[in-house]
């Protein structure tokens, strides 16, 4: 094997390539990154996206838009600081670069430091939006979800009174917790994208007797998904920045366990960027669903975290509680609610049945929103602080805590979606 080139002393990176660019396109979100970690071992770098000119929200018309992509050397946040950067784009060729889009008018490159600087422009974006196109979509048809979207969150214990899927080891994800309910004489749906009949995931969670003290608080064990790699780190079965999330679910009323659709980064962890970098936006817990209540919730900086090393706290807002009261829904009717959320450059807004309730922040500002891709989570849980079960909950059985219709990721605002279906 021969040896690597080095320039200035530090090792120069091979194999690298840029994340997929989308053509602008009239109505569309944007991609974007932020120091998101590629390439490994040696030829490890950070991969940020901008605009020019900035975008608010989508693509406008009539528009020529250029990208600058960002490689810079080694892991951040150490790669902010030069001194601990030792390899080096220098005397990387742009033609050496992978997955350079096809339909730019323009791309060039040059160096800043160790780093690459890769400038793209595009083709002035049309004269008219285009409609909106799914990025995700899945109406639980089949037996199990499909493992090329889902996979079994790992056993894990969870907010010191639950466990999620115990003992799961492997991609398997059909579970006593977690399953689709469309098959044999079950009811069948017919409410998502696909025309063929579709059913629902359902997760569920149980009592865990393995001790006197998990007896004593109610421990459950409880069933969760993601699409995320079971093997952690940025491996994601889907994972997207800015779009419209949304899925069609059957709360339960369970007082004690709450559910969740939410979504989540690899990097949502305390770093110089806060939010930026990495965030967990919480669609849907129905924490309260005792009182009949439910909420949305943005977090960052990783959790419980102190100010330390020139880095604020750990950070979180939520809706607070919302009820029928609040908002003139009860989702606890016994019937389907849809619940969304839309992720723009410079805002995060959370819906039910297309009603806006929550709104952050309340003026477009683009300082703490996440750039980095997210992944889905569909999961129950119980906290050491929870409210008592109900007396019918017992031991060896099995109780319903989610019931979920479908799941769709679209690449435009929901005002756009709903004009064209």
């Amino acid at each position: 094997m021969g040896t690597k080139l080095k320039q200035n002393n530090n090792e120069m990176i091979a194999g690298a390539s840029i994340t997929k660019l989308n053509t602008p396109t009239v109505g569309n979100y944007p991609d974007s990154l932020f120091h998101y970690a590629r390439g490994s071992g040696s030829n490890q770098f950070t991969e940020t996206i901008s605009w020019d000119p900035a975008i608010s929200e989508v693509f406008q018309p009539n528009t020529v838009y250029t990208a600058t992509v960002t490689l810079k050397p080694g892991s951040y946040p150490d790669n902010l600081t030069d001194s601990n950067i030792t390899t080096t784009f220098r005397g990387v060729q742009l033609s050496n670069i992978g997955n350079l889009p096809t339909t730019a008018y323009s791309i060039t490159s040059a160096l800043d430091g160790d780093s690459m600087v890769i400038t793209i422009t595009f083709p002035a974006t049309g004269a008219t939006f285009v409609p909106p196109k799914l990025l995700f979509n899945d109406d639980f048809i089949g037996t199990a979800p499909e493992p090329t979207k889902w996979n079994l969150e790992p056993s894990w214990e969870r907010q010191g009174n639950s466990t999620w899927n115990p003992g799961a080891t492997s991609a398997t994800i059909a579970t006593n917790l977690v399953m689709i309910d469309g098959t044999g004489t079950t009811p069948q749906y017919l409410t998502g994208i696909d025309t063929a009949s579709n059913g629902n995931l359902v997760l569920k969670y149980a009592l865990n007797t393995s001790s006197p003290a998990k007896i004593a608080s109610q421990w459950i064990d409880a069933g969760a998904i993601a699409t995320r790699m079971l093997g952690g780190g940025n491996n994601l079965l889907f994972g997207n920045a800015y779009g419209y999330y949304a899925s069609r679910i059957l709360p339960a009323k369970t007082p004690g366990v709450w559910s969740a659709f939410w979504l989540i980064t690899p990097t949502q962890v305390q770093n110089p960027y806060a939010g930026v970098y990495g965030s967990e936006m919480d669609i849907l817990e129905t924490i309260d669903n005792h009182v009949d209540g439910f909420n949305g919730a943005n977090y960052w900086n990783g959790y419980g975290n102190p100010a330390q090393n020139g880095m604020s706290a750990s950070g979180s807002v939520g809706s607070g509680t919302v009820t029928s009261t609040t908002i003139g829904i009860n989702i606890y009717d016994g019937n389907y609610h849809t619940f969304g959320f839309s992720w723009s450059p410079t805002q995060y807004v959370w819906y039910v049945d297309n009603i806006p309730y929550f709104t952050l922040p309340t003026t477009p500002d683009n300082s703490n929103i996440c750039q980095n891709p997210n992944y889905l989570q569909l999961t129950l849980e119980r906290a050491i602080w929870s409210c008592a079960l109900p007396g019918n909950i017992v031991a060896g059985q099995t109780y319903v805590g989610m019931t979920v219709d479908w799941v769709q990721v679209w690449n435009q605002p929901p005002s756009q979606l709903w004009l064209t279906n």
